[in-house]
């Protein structure tokens, strides 16, 4: 278990009681940068027990998880796209050839699976095209004549770069604080997982209140209020015979 990143603790004070926040964020426990092979799995956990301090206890009422990954930079593909056109004004003819050269870089996504929900995500989709330089002739001459260029571009398109995924979870679900369990799933190409954190809050419980002592009358106290009591209540008396 890596150690957590940080821990917040806010405290709100009515009379003689007081009501504690706790906020923590740890991370997983697979190695930073890890790599994801195609179709393959990776199973790692978050503990926010060993996070808690000791000597109170605590309801968990928040857990949000954030995992990141990466584009592995894998070899790109070569792929030649070819495409041509023309066009005719005013008798002359032209004809343009488009030689583009690509680099295909492959969709790289990931499944993710924690407490019950499921999701996916990938690599985002991206394409540049610069033009290398560009070469022509004629041909025929008169309203017969037709100038082939051929223009040469080269380019990269395809996925690539960092994506998130994040997760809120429900916290009634989470019920083995020591070990909220994930896998993470290859759905297309290979990847790196760069890591994943999990930042929960809690409220920290009430202790139990200690039990009160009464205090009991002493014998001559009970028999001076006794004394005062009938006498309060022959004076009444005498007020109503009058």
């Amino acid at each position: 278990m890596k150690t957590f990143i940080s821990m917040l603790a806010v405290s709100a004070c009515l009379s003689a009681t007081c009501a504690s926040a706790l906020t923590i964020t740890v991370n997983d426990n697979i190695s930073d940068n890890s790599y994801l092979a195609p179709k393959s799995t990776m199973n790692g956990a978050f503990d926010l027990a060993s996070a808690l301090p000791s000597g109170s206890s605590y309801l968990l009422t928040s857990a949000f998880a954030m995992f990141l990954f990466q584009d592995n930079a894998d070899t790109l593909s070569q792929q030649t796209i070819t495409g041509a056109w023309v066009s005719q004004d005013n008798g002359n003819k032209f004809m343009t050839r488009y030689l583009d050269t690509w680099n295909i870089n492959p969709a790289e996504g990931v499944s993710l699976s924690i407490a019950g929900a499921t999701q996916t995500g990938q690599t985002a989709y991206s394409e540049s095209l610069q033009e290398k330089g560009s070469s022509f002739y004629f041909i025929g001459s008169g309203s017969n004549k037709v100038k082939y260029t051929t223009i040469e571009r080269s380019g990269e398109k395809g996925y690539s770069g960092e994506f998130e995924l994040s997760q809120t979870l429900d916290a009634a679900l989470l019920t083995d604080l020591s070990q909220i369990a994930f896998s993470l799933t290859g759905i297309e190409g290979d990847l790196i997982f760069k890591s994943g954190t999990m930042t929960a809050t809690f409220e920290q419980l009430p202790a139990a209140a200690p039990n009160e002592t009464s205090t009991v009358p002493e014998p001559s106290t009970v028999a001076l209020l006794g004394l005062g009591l009938a006498g309060l209540g022959l004076a009444g008396w005498r007020r109503n015979k009058n």
